[in-house]
């Protein structure tokens, strides 16, 4: 009997020490429409480059929205720079192949995959003067998976005059979303976009006339 529930307390003990899946591990079956990566980033305000290795260990960052609202947060939530982390794995018929980011953002951001930089959007910076923000909107930037399935995004971003907009504006959303989709859907949006913008100009100059 003793030995019984010895046996229990030490399962008990055991189950209560093994800790929750961390990092938290977005799994993407497949990509039929644009996909919105909005769950399950981690995130920590500052800037260090090493931050952005496949290995690095961030399992003490906290996991957040990439929208970075700025409402009852201080400036130590986002000192105008910060990092984001997102582990994926993707199923094994998406291997070796190519699909694009649509990326919206309020300013500037470096992307890497597995550690290597593949894109920017504007120019990362400290402070204003060395911030060039630049939102790319619906504009596709290509990513490559290659034979593995397993996947860390990091970005690098800054946005200097969120604090400033927020408080001259209210605009509370400082960061950015993202999605991935496949490379001939973001091209069927992107022409209906353009044929969309056109017609709305079309009927504008109608109207004038």
């Amino acid at each position: 009997m003793k030995t019984r529930i010895l046996i229990i307390i030490l399962l008990a003990v055991s189950f209560l020490r093994c800790p929750a899946q961390h990092p938290p591990v977005l799994k993407i079956d497949s990509i039929i429409a644009p996909l919105v990566l909005d769950k399950h980033w981690l995130y920590h305000p500052g800037d260090d480059t090493t931050w952005s290795s496949m290995d690095f260990d961030d399992h003490q960052w906290d996991t957040i929205s990439t929208i970075l609202n700025l409402t009852n947060k201080d400036e130590s939530f986002f000192p105008g720079i910060a990092w984001f982390r997102l582990h994926f794995e993707i199923d094994s018929s998406l291997r070796n192949n190519a699909f694009v980011l649509l990326l919206q953002q309020q300013g500037a951001s470096e992307i890497f995959l597995n550690g290597i930089l593949i894109t920017n959007a504007g120019k990362v910076g400290s402070n204003e003067n060395e911030e060039e923000t630049n939102n790319p909107a619906s504009l596709p930037r290509q990513i490559q998976f290659s034979d593995t399935t397993k996947y860390v995004l990091a970005i690098r971003y800054s946005n200097q005059k969120a604090w400033r907009y927020y408080e001259a504006y209210n605009e509370s959303e400082a960061g950015f979303t993202l999605q991935i989709s496949m490379l001939d859907i973001a091209s069927t949006i992107m022409r209906y976009e353009v044929l969309s913008s056109y017609f709305i100009f079309f009927l504008f100059m109608v109207f004038l006339v």
